[in-house]
This record gives C-alpha cells, sequence and structure tokens, in this order.
C-alpha cells in the first residue's frame, strides 16, 4: 500500500457530495439518515491529495499517527486519533476502540462470541476489528432499525 506521511487533515463538504440525503442535510438525523460525503485533504509534500469519505474504510491509532486506509491505499497522517475522530464524526465515522474508528456505511457484520465479545467486519476485508467494553453502545448507532 501506499503510504504519505501528513502534516495536517481537513474536511471539505460541498452541497452537492451529499450522501443517502438531501443537499444541505447535515450529519446523520434521525430521518432520511444522510451522511455527508466529505473530501479528505491530505497534505503530503509539496501536494494535497483528496480521499473522499466514503471510500475510507477504517483510521487506526499508530503511536503520534494515524493510519487512514482506504481499499487500495493507506495515509499516514500526523495527528491524533481523538482529532480525526472529532473531525470526522459527523461524516459517519464511529470510534469502536481507544485505537480505532471505522466508516460505519462500511460495516458489514457484527459478531459476538459466547464470551461476549464483539467485532465488527468491513466489507471487501477479511479483518475484523474489536469493539472495547467503553464503546459497546456506538454499536447500537450502526443501524438506524434493529430487528
Amino acid at each position: 500500500s501506499t503510504e504519505c506521511e501528513l502534516k495536517t487533515i481537513g474536511v471539505m463538504s460541498p452541497a452537492n457530495d451529499i450522501v443517502g440525503g438531501e443537499a444541505g442535510e447535515s450529519g446523520r438525523g434521525e430521518k432520511g439518515e444522510g451522511v455527508r460525503a466529505a473530501r479528505i485533504a491530505v497534505r503530503t509534500g509539496g501536494k494535497i491529495i483528496f480521499v473522499n469519505s466514503v471510500e475510507v474504510r477504517v483510521i487506526e491509532a499508530q503511536g503520534n499517527y494515524v493510519l487512514l486506509q482506504t481499499a487500495s491505499k493507506s495515509h499516514t497522517l500526523r495527528e491524533s486519533i481523538s482529532t480525526v475522530a472529532e473531525k470526522l464524526e459527523q461524516y459517519g465515522f464511529v470510534r469502536i476502540h481507544r485505537s480505532t474508528l471505522v466508516n460505519a456505511s462500511m460495516v458489514e457484520e457484527i459478531r459476538t462470541s459466547p464470551s461476549g465479545e464483539i467485532r465488527v467486519c468491513l466489507k471487501g476485508s477479511s479483518k475484523e476489528y474489536s469493539v472495547s467494553r467503553r464503546y459497546r453502545n456506538v454499536v447500537r448507532s450502526l443501524a438506524p432499525c434493529w430487528i
């Protein structure tokens, strides 16, 4: 995978980059459950590249950096996971562990073990991500309707 060292992260959300809702909707609402798409600006070297938030699968903390992963690339960002979580929460990212954020729209399956451990599986990936006890309540927010 390609890795880029990042100096900063920015989020751009033009009104026409709405996914699952009407233009002008902000964040995840009770009705329509629209989530804005955001273009994440990643500054690397002498250039800035844009990553569409709907393409991001998972963001994992790695020391003083975070690893932003899409299906085809990875980008190393010099930001704390808390800062990234705060910036991307309104775009459908949820924190499931102190070191892991997932794109809620990429969650395909939630698995529970007999011991009560919860793991999240993402679309197009065989890797499972643990949900810590502190963030278990977030699992309910992954779907607007539970049957």
